[in-house]
Formats: structure tokens, C-alpha cells, sequence
């Protein structure tokens, strides 16, 4: 059983960070700041409230708002 938890661990790992880039691509394709800013804390309180792994300062600075 220990084995099967690891190797879905193993499978899961990355997962949130490919999808965490998937919407910084997104994000930046928004050219009004105003208009990312609060798309970017839309997608923040939904990374939060579904237990999404991610660097929230990293996030910020790759969407070009912090």
C-alpha cells in the first residue's frame, strides 16, 4: 500500500507547476494591468481554495504585478 502511495505522489509531482505556467502564459497575454491584476487574484483565490502548490510571490512576479 506504501508503494502505490509513493508512485501517486511520483505521478502528481509537477502537475500544479504545469498548470501554475499554464496560466501565467494566459495571464501575460492580458495587456490591461488593472485587468491581470485581478484576473491574477481571481486564479490565487482558487489555487487557494483547491490546495494548489505554488509560490504565491513567484506567482506575482511572473505575472508581472508584484
Amino acid at each position: 500500500m506504501k508503494r502505490v502511495k509513493l508512485f501517486e505522489q511520483f505521478l502528481n509531482e509537477g502537475k500544479d507547476d504545469a498548470m501554475v505556467y499554464g496560466i501565467v502564459d494566459l495571464l501575460l497575454k492580458v495587456k490591461d494591468i488593472e485587468n491581470r491584476k485581478q484576473m491574477a487574484m481571481d486564479v490565487i483565490a482558487d489555487f487557494d481554495a483547491e490546495g494548489v502548490e505554488y509560490d504565491r510571490n513567484e506567482f506575482l512576479d511572473k505575472v508581472g504585478i508584484h
